[in-house]
């Protein structure tokens, strides 16, 4: 009776060790292409971003005129109408009126873009931000919002009080983009980038290397090895 033999199926399970050794053996790839990533990044937040300036002020809103008596419903209706106020800052009726202290420099829809107004932490306090590319602008018009609202929100609202908490403050510096923050996202998906073309190449290469990876993904001795006639010493 004829042997049953059966073809050695080749094992096809990701080893995670051996693409662990992979990224090892090529570590110097991994950290040239983060290095590479990095310089990247940097230089394209110095010289192809344009910084941009952001200036803060905040307003205090109250639903009362006097201050004679605060209780919790009071500040309860003060909460709730920050935000109607603060809808009322980012209409295009009292935008007009910034862009003409400006001189018309940005229309209302450029404003509508460059400001936030918004109520802190659910509180009668509303923050107004202004960002721009020039940091005097950024700054103008943050102060014409906060020193405008008062008659604007008055004018509509009919009741209440706006007070302004905060000056706005002429930015000294740019709030974005971060050069350390975009130096290191560069070097971080430099390496990325190399580890994931390093291990693809690597599944993607069928080839046998060694008689120990036949071994490994076939389950099978090795009879014998041809050796590599250019390498071997003639002498």
């Amino acid at each position: 009776m004829a042997a049953n033999t059966k073809t050695p199926v080749p094992d096809d399970t990701i080893d995670l060790l051996e693409l662990g050794r992979v990224l090892l053996r090529r570590w110097w790839v991994i950290a040239t292409c983060a290095i590479i990533g990095a310089v990247a990044a940097l230089l394209v937040t110095m010289f192809l971003i344009t910084p941009k300036y952001t200036s803060n002020g905040a307003l205090y809103v109250s639903s009362s005129t006097t201050t004679v008596e605060i209780t919790q419903g009071t500040l309860t209706a003060s909460a709730q109408l920050a935000e109607t106020y603060a809808e009322i800052l980012q209409r295009r009726s009292f935008l007009e009126t910034i862009s003409a202290s400006m001189d018309n420099k940005y229309s209302p829809a450029q404003l509508g873009a460059m400001i936030t107004v918004q109520p802190v932490n659910e509180t009668e306090i509303l923050e107004v931000t202004a960002t721009s590319e020039n940091a005097f602008d950024s700054y103008w018009i943050t102060d014409q919002i906060l020193k405008n609202a008062q008659k604007e929100l008055l004018d509509i609202i009919k009741s209440g009080s706006v007070e302004i908490v905060d000056e706005a403050l002429l930015p000294t510096a740019p709030s974005s983009p971060s050069t350390k923050k975009n130096t290191l996202l560069g070097f971080v998906g430099g390496a990325v980038a190399a580890a994931a073309v390093l291990l693809a190449l690597h599944m993607l290469d069928t080839r046998v290397h060694s008689a120990d990876e036949v071994r490994a993904k076939f389950k099978q001795p090795v009879l014998g090895e041809i050796p590599d006639w250019e390498k071997v010493d003639t002498k």
